[in-house]
């Protein structure tokens, strides 16, 4: 993801923001959240020899991916949406593995939500082909789909109606103004849809803080390794612990670097901190090499 990268980060403050809204149920502990770790796609050669083995094929890659991380951000239904596709993918993937697919761009940006009642439909039939396999949908909206077009979200959000779990992901500055920050926070509520939370270098107004439902999807951006990166994720586990004390049960947490295949030491050292804290995280799955056996 390029939105928000800077080419220099030595200026940044990667310090998380206080909480925001919150509407976490109960309110109580929750002690079995579900933590679902991905990448944006599998389709990466990168990772072989990592936890792809060296002759997998890319044919095979999700089936592999499966084994190392549990949900996946599926850019590739906002370019085309096939049912074909989606049984052939949930066909290769664990039991337990969630998808998250991103909504079609003739809904989000070519349309701008309006107008898109058939296509909308459309895509809910699609999306029940994922059958258990669907963990939510979300949307990403233009960056000049500003506050003035407040109204033609409220709508969409009405029609759509809570069959399948929603995020939305805004990326205009005004929405991040405490006005309507406050106003788009209570219209998310209201509708119980989830609002993505961005933790990227260039734009850190995207780290909203705002949790309207007791889910969340986090797109963390990391710069291949550099310190920070994993200092930025010791202070997420911290904060993803008291969220799971007031209630969260469930966190979409999704890695991006530059190249796909440096998520996989991201998330090793994700998930080792979750273990400190008493989550069971599935470790991702390294490939182990002919000379180690020998």
């Amino acid at each position: 993801m390029d939105f928000g990268r800077l080419p220099d980060i030595s200026g940044v403050n990667f310090a998380l923001p206080e909480n925001g809204l919150q509407n976490l149920g109960s309110g109580k502990l929750n002690d079995s959240p579900r933590i679902c770790i991905g990448t944006p796609r599998w389709a990466d050669p990168g990772f072989t020899g990592k936890i792809y083995p060296p002759r997998a094929g890319q044919a095979n890659f999700l089936k592999h991916y499966t084994k190392s991380f549990q949900t996946v951000e599926l850019n590739a239904t906002y370019y085309a949406v096939n049912p074909s596709w989606i049984a052939k993918w949930c066909a290769q993937v664990d039991p337990e593995f969630l998808f998250c697919p991103k909504f079609p761009q003739h809904i989000s940006h070519d349309m701008r939500l309006r107008g898109t009642l058939l296509e909308e439909r459309a895509f809910k039939d699609a999306l029940g082909g994922f059958g258990s396999k669907l963990g939510a949908t979300w949307v990403l909206l233009p960056s000049d789909f500003g506050p003035e077009e407040l109204p033609a979200l409220r709508q969409f959000l009405e029609r759509w109606g809570g069959v399948f779990p929603l995020a939305v992901e805004l990326r205009h500055p005004g929405w991040f103004k405490e006005e309507w920050s406050k106003r788009v926070s209570e219209l998310f509520l209201e509708t119980q849809t989830s609002w993505v939370i961005t933790d990227v270098a260039g734009r850190r107004d995207v780290l909203h803080m705002n949790l309207p439902t007791s889910w969340f999807i986090l797109r963390f951006v990391g710069n291949r390794h550099h310190p920070t990166d994993f200092t930025r994720i010791d202070a997420w586990v911290d904060r993803l612990v008291s969220w799971f004390q007031k209630g969260l049960s469930q966190a979409f947490l999704f890695l991006h670097q530059p190249e796909e295949h440096l998520n996989v030491e991201i998330a090793e050292h994700l998930c080792r901190r979750l273990k400190k804290e008493g989550y069971e995280p599935r470790l991702p799955k390294r490939v182990v090499s002919q000379e180690t056996l020998f």
